[in-house]
């Protein structure tokens, strides 16, 4: 099983961005400064989750890094 702890997929970064219910991490920017990879900010998985009305028992497909949604 993988680590499921938020801030290791934000290295570097400050644990109060980390947890920050509105701020997203970048992780990776191309040498020209623009972002090319982050960590969601904590409320868009939950919100994706009740979205698609996710019930015990169904299976969900997390299409993505395997990030932290994954984990």
């Amino acid at each position: 099983m993988h680590s499921s702890r938020r801030e290791e997929f934000a290295p570097g970064a400050p644990l109060r961005q980390v947890f920050d219910h509105d701020d997203l991490v970048v992780t990776k920017r191309d040498p020209h400064g623009p972002a090319l990879s982050s960590v969601s900010a904590p409320r868009i998985p939950g919100a994706d989750a009740g979205a698609g009305e996710i019930r015990p028992g169904m299976r969900v497909l997390e299409v993505g890094s395997g990030g932290y949604n994954a984990g």
